[in-house]
C-alpha cells in the first residue's frame, strides 16, 4: 500500500485509536480513520495529546494500523519536539494530519484551514 493510500484506510474493529488522558482514563473518544483522527485532535483534551505523543502511540498506530510510514515518521519528530503550549501542539498535530488527509483526496468532514497557525476552529481563550 502506498503511503498516500493509507489515509483512505479504515481501521478494523478493535484497531481504532482510543484516546486516553492517562493509563486507564479513557476519554470516550476514538478514531478509525485518519480523517476521524484529525477531527478528534481538534476536540480531545490536550492532556490526551501529550500522553499519547510522549508514549509514541500516534506513530505506532499510524505505522502499524494505517500503514503510513511517512506520517509515522513525522509523529516521531513531534515526540522529540518541545512545544511552547498545548494549543501549539494541537495546532501542529492537526495541520500535519489534516494535510495528509487532504493529500489523499479523502473528503473531510469540515472545512480545513491548511497552513494557518490560527485555524478557525481554534477556541478563543482570551
Amino acid at each position: 500500500m502506498q503511503d498516500s493510500e493509507s489515509a483512505l484506510k479504515k481501521a478494523s474493529a478493535g484497531k481504532e485509536f482510543f484516546f486516553f488522558t492517562d493509563v486507564g482514563k479513557y476519554t470516550g473518544k476514538s478514531a478509525s480513520s485518519l480523517n476521524e483522527f484529525a477531527e478528534e485532535i481538534k476536540e480531545v483534551d490536550a492532556k490526551s495529546l501529550r500522553f499519547h505523543l510522549n508514549r509514541g502511540d500516534f506513530e505506532k498506530w499510524i505505522r502499524e494500523v494505517l500503514k503510513d510510514q511517512t506520517l509515522a515518521g513525522e509523529m516521531k519528530v513531534f515526540r522529540e519536539t518541545t512545544f511552547t503550549s498545548d494549543e501549539v501542539l494541537r495546532d501542529r498535530l492537526y495541520l500535519v494530519v489534516s494535510k495528509r488527509v487532504e493529500e489523499s483526496g479523502m473528503p473531510q468532514t469540515r472545512e480545513v484551514p491548511i497552513g494557518k497557525m490560527q485555524p478557525r476552529w481554534k477556541k478563543n481563550y482570551s
